[in-house]
C-alpha cells in the first residue's frame, strides 16, 4: 500500500510541478544561454548540442523567447556560426531560425553580424537549406535588404537560381532571391551581364511563377510604374 498516491497527493504534486516547471526552464535558459562556450570546454561538444536543442525545444514559446532575449543568447550563439562540429553548427542553426521569427531577435542577429557567417555557410550544402530560411527572415525587414548588397549573396543566389536542378526552383530559394530583387542595388547586381538573360531563358523553359514574380520585382526597380496624373477636382458650380 505503500507505493499508493492518494488523489489528494496527486494534485498536490501536480499543482507542485506546475510551480517547477517554469523555475526550471527559466534556470535553463539562464545557464545555458549566458554559459553555452563554457558548456563545451566543461561538458564536451555532445553535451552542448543537447543543450541547444533543449533551448530550441523551449522557444516556440515566447516567454521562453524573451528570456532568452534578456540573457543575450544571440551574443552567445554567434561563436558557433561555424562551430567546430558540423552538428553544433546545425543544432545553433535551429535555434536561430526559431529565434529568427521573433522581429526584435531577428534584428539582433543581424547587428552580430550573422548575415556574411551564413552566406559563407551557403557553400556547405548540409547547411544550405537552414542558412538560406534565417537568410530569407532577413531579408523580409526592408532595412536589412541593403545588407546583403556587399556580400557573395547576390551571386551566389543568383547561379542557385539559374542552376537549379529541378523545374521549379526550391521555395525558400526563390522567396530570398524574391526578397532581394526588391531593393534597387540588390536587383542591379543580379540583372548584371547576362543574368537577366538566363532568368528570362530559365521562365520560358520552366513557366515557374515564383520566379516571374522575382523578375516583376526586377523590372519595377528599372522601370517603375508611372505616377498616375493627379485628379481633377470637380467643379462645385452645377452645370444646367
Amino acid at each position: 500500500m505503500s507505493g499508493c498516491v492518494s488523489g489528494g497527493h496527486r494534485l498536490n504534486l501536480a499543482v507542485r510541478s506546475r510551480c517547477l516547471i517554469p523555475y526550471i526552464t527559466y534556470h535553463a535558459i539562464y545557464h545555458i544561454s549566458c554559459h553555452t562556450s563554457h558548456i563545451v570546454n566543461w561538458y564536451g561538444i555532445d553535451f552542448a548540442i543537447q543543450a541547444v536543442a533543449f533551448l530550441k525545444k523551449l522557444s516556440i514559446f515566447k516567454e521562453n523567447k524573451d528570456e532568452m532575449r534578456q540573457c543575450n543568447i544571440v551574443q552567445a550563439l554567434m561563436p558557433f556560426i561555424p562551430a567546430p562540429s558540423q552538428d553544433m553548427t546545425m543544432a545553433t542553426l535551429r535555434l536561430i531560425l526559431n529565434l529568427s521569427f521573433d522581429t526584435v531577435m531577428r534584428t539582433q542577429v543581424v547587428k552580430d553580424g550573422i548575415i556574411p557567417k551564413l552566406v559563407k555557410l551557403l557553400k556547405v550544402a548540409a547547411m544550405r537549406h537552414l542558412s538560406l530560411k534565417v537568410l530569407y527572415h532577413i531579408s523580409m525587414d526592408d532595412k536589412c535588404k541593403s545588407m546583403f548588397t556587399y556580400t557573395d549573396c547576390i551571386p551566389m543566389v543568383v547561379n542557385m537560381v539559374q542552376n537549379f536542378p529541378d523545374k521549379f526552383v526550391e521555395k525558400t530559394l526563390i522567396a530570398l532571391a524574391i526578397n532581394l530583387a526588391a531593393n534597387s542595388r540588390n536587383a542591379e547586381a543580379m540583372a548584371a551581364g547576362e543574368n537577366l538573360n538566363g532568368f528570362l531563358n530559365r521562365l520560358f523553359q520552366s513557366k515557374d511563377p515564383l520566379l516571374a514574380k522575382m523578375l516583376r520585382n526586377l523590372s519595377q526597380v528599372f522601370f517603375p510604374p508611372p505616377t498616375p496624373p493627379p485628379s481633377s477636382t470637380p467643379s462645385s458650380t452645377t452645370v444646367r
